[in-house]
């Protein structure tokens, strides 16, 4: 297991420094640059002085070590927009995005993994059709498309749930958020459940073939015990992985959802800083995203391989 920890951890320091090279790479080969950004009427004589004064003339491997090297310190850099340390405003909107993110996931595992299991147990009966079709629905519909149809619904013709934001002016409350929170959950969760459901109904049919459950229902256990208590636990297992998959989704999809709802998360950072060229908040977000995604898989691996030792085992 020592020796397994090592080995991904590594990996993972890897993979963080191969994101900041492509991340930095992709900003560096961009039209334009922060230097005309920051006065788009200026001259070209101008632009060369101010590029010079930047350290945007130097080489490639120059400014990427020296980024690389402020990164380190924590700093992400200035603002081309708004003019404010790029750190500073990712922490603040950060807490948002994982507010979201977590209660999308939560409710995404709440409710495939009991239609999963459900849909395994009434395989090729109606509801495991219905099950099926749902989602489908979940994978094909466009997040953009079912947000607006959520506000619709429920915010323009009902007035049940605000339509965007993520609390009311002079409120602010816990109840508040929460009601904000609703829709962009939903639409976030939608997808991710779908995936889980399926994997869910995957991994209960390929446990309930096993010698061990067979056993057990010979021995005279009844169909909820024998699914439950002998199949469910070893088929959360694979499912614990696919959740794994499911986080750099729940960062990407966040990205429109936030945008459709007004959430104020740095997925919606992310994009206005696209539409403005603010290469540094690009920088920093899709670093500190990227960060957040490897470690959480890390750790989802670490468990994977605590539960099944195997794992670890055949990882040496």
């Amino acid at each position: 297991m020592a020796r397994y920890l090592i080995r991904r951890t590594g990996e993972a320091a890897v993979l963080i420094l191969v994101v900041s090279f492509v991340a930095f790479l992709l900003v560096y080969m961009a039209p334009g640059g922060p230097a005309v950004l920051l006065d788009p009427n200026m001259t070209p004589e101008d632009a060369a002085l101010m590029k010079n004064l930047m350290g945007l003339d130097e080489p490639f491997h120059v400014q990427y070590w020296r980024w690389l090297a402020a990164i380190a310190q924590g700093d992400l850099g200035l603002s081309l927009s708004v003019r404010l340390p790029v750190y500073d405003i990712i922490r603040q909107q950060l807490p948002n995005t994982m507010v979201l993110a977590a209660a999308s996931l939560v409710v995404a595992v709440t409710i495939s993994v009991p239609l999963g299991v459900i849909a395994a147990a009434k395989r090729n009966s109606i509801v495991d059709q219905a099950v099926a079709l749902l989602s489908s629905f979940g994978l094909a519909v466009p997040a953009f498309w079912f947000g607006l149809l959520l506000v619709i619904a429920f915010s323009l013709k009902l007035e049940w749930l605000p339509a965007g934001g993520m609390a009311t002016d002079g409120d602010g409350s816990f109840w508040d958020v929460a009601r904000h929170l609703v829709l962009p959950t939903l639409v976030l969760a939608t997808s991710n459940m779908a995936q889980l459901t399926r994997h869910t109904r995957s991994a209960m049919l390929t446990v309930l073939r096993e010698d061990y459950v067979r056993t057990a229902r010979a021995k005279g256990v009844s169909e909820t015990v024998a699914i439950y208590r002998h199949a469910l636990r070893n088929a959360l297992v694979p499912v614990l992985s696919v959740i794994g998959l499911l986080l750099p989704q729940l960062f990407g999809g966040a990205a429109v959802t936030e945008t459709v709802f007004s959430w104020p998360g740095i997925g919606q950072l992310a994009v206005r800083a696209a539409f403005e060229r603010d290469y540094p908040m690009i920088m920093g977000v899709a670093m500190v995203t990227s960060v957040i995604v490897i470690l959480a898989s890390l750790m989802v691996d670490l468990l994977y391989a605590w539960i099944d030792p195997r794992i670890s085992v055949a990882g040496r």
